[in-house]
């Protein structure tokens, strides 16, 4: 049994949207998403030391998205759609990753996609770690993807599923996970440590 790491829309185009959202207060927005891309390392060098697989989900063609043309207009051009290059850094080289693209919130049919990818049996799946932005939106959209395939018997039911403090956030609040998440019973809210020192400690398998 294996878990998966999954990484979502840690793309430019949201760290670019989180200062704008929050113009009075860059500095902050900013330390907020840079907290959660070194929580989001730090989960990385984990798995990568144990191989175990992670999967990068991401915005399909932000660069031609008219759905944010204030912030276009306000922030200017960028490569919108590139990861955070602090995240790529720690995923260079790793061979037991791979990336897929969604055209929605819900990125639940990609990830299972990913996990097809990589080679890995359904039913070895442990759990599935949930990161990334926006925790109330894209998070906890795709969280509620996956339930529903669980619902459907596309994804088998004893996968469990988990959300670390600190390695999810939002552009509009400061909430934490435990409180976006507080609704969803069937979601665990844990400690990197917690995710790093159970969840990550499961018998890897090989592809």
């Amino acid at each position: 049994m294996t878990p998966v790491l999954t990484i979502i829309d840690m793309q430019r185009f949201f760290l670019e949207a989180w200062k704008y959202c929050g113009a009075k207060e860059i500095e902050t927005q900013v330390q907020k998403w840079t907290n959660i891309v070194n929580s989001i390392r730090s989960l990385i060098k984990v798995a990568r030391e144990r191989h175990i697989p992670i999967i990068v989900v991401k915005y399909h063609d932000l660069n031609y998205s008219t759905d944010y043309d204030e912030v276009r207009r306000a922030i200017g051009d960028f490569d919108y759609d590139a990861v955070d290059p602090r995240i790529i850094e720690a995923l260079d080289g790793y061979d037991y990753q791979t990336t897929v693209y969604k055209d929605d919130d819900n990125g639940a049919i990609e990830i299972e996609g990913g996990i097809e990818a990589l080679k890995i049996d359904k039913f070895d799946v442990s759990e599935i770690v949930l990161t990334g932005v926006n925790q109330s939106g894209c998070v906890i959209r795709t969280l509620d993807g996956l339930l529903d395939r669980q619902s459907y018997k596309k994804l088998p039911r004893h996968i469990l599923f988990s959300v670390p403090e600190g390695a999810s956030g939002n552009m509009w609040d400061s909430q934490t996970a435990a409180e976006s998440f507080q609704y969803h019973r069937r979601v665990r809210v844990k400690s990197l440590g917690e995710v790093n020192g159970t969840v990550f400690c499961r018998e890897a398998i090989a592809f």
